[in-house]
């Protein structure tokens, strides 16, 4: 219950279904009643439908040699941790690739949009597009937008405020968490010069999840081409 509202959700991966039953009073306008359950899916005891599973197996033969196929390579591992910046190599990774792919000058991601570390056991090592489909298990879509300088500042003083710091190359800043928000930001340069905050300049700028920055969406890029861009040694 939240606030005497009943909320319930699925859990991930449809590992279990959220059931609510309600009795609703029409004539005074409520709840009466409610029940909550989660119903668990995950049947270890139950023999898989036959047809199913021929099914299933078709169709992980069809993708056999797209998941193998090998992406890149790389010399040692890529970790997702974020450090105290809130930057990690797999963040860089993936901008860097975003950057490569649409030549802008500046890229941002969402934090949260990668799920996990490329480690092997030994390196250099091959990196094939399951790797990179276990770090995006998402069909996201590479967009190029056009901000302001004062759009940019803004964006990235957002993201102060809440602490996730969206991994950006193409662009360096300092900030000073001690001052007010949304004004912790004390230097911000591009690669050619420092957007003004009073300007109207706009910069190019690719990103996955545009609702992060609700802004002007330009034209959209194939999400294809994210995995394809990677340097060949990464």
């Amino acid at each position: 219950m939240f606030n005497d509202i009943p909320v319930i959700e699925q859990y991930s991966s449809g590992m279990a279904l959220g059931i609510l039953n309600l009795c609703y009073d029409r004539l005074n306008h409520n709840a009466a009643s409610s029940n909550l359950q989660a119903i668990d899916t995950v049947n270890a005891g139950i023999t898989p439908d036959k047809g199913v599973t021929r099914l299933i197996q078709f169709y992980k033969d069809q993708v056999v040699p797209i998941v193998n196929q090998i992406e890149a390579s790389t010399l040692g591992p890529i970790l997702d941790a974020a450090n105290a910046s809130y930057q990690s190599p797999m963040g860089n990774l993936l901008i860097d690739s975003q950057k490569r792919n649409t030549s802008t000058p500046v890229t941002f991601t969402n934090p949260g949009g990668t799920r996990t570390d490329i480690v092997y056991a030994t390196h250099s090592h091959d990196v094939t597009y399951t790797d990179l489909l276990t770090v995006q298990p998402f069909d996201n879509e590479l967009v190029t937008l056009h901000l302001s300088g004062a759009q940019i500042y803004a964006q990235q003083e957002q993201q102060l405020m809440v602490k996730r710091i969206l991994p950006v190359p193409g662009m360096k800043y300092t900030y000073d968490t001690a001052l007010p928000a949304l004004s912790c930001i004390t230097s911000l340069t591009l690669t050619d010069n420092t957007p003004d905050p009073a300007n109207v300049t706009l910069y190019s700028i690719a990103c996955v999840e545009p609702g992060l920055i609700c802004l002007n969406l330009k034209y959209k890029e194939d999400p294809e081409k994210i995995n394809k861009h990677i340097h060949p040694n990464v």
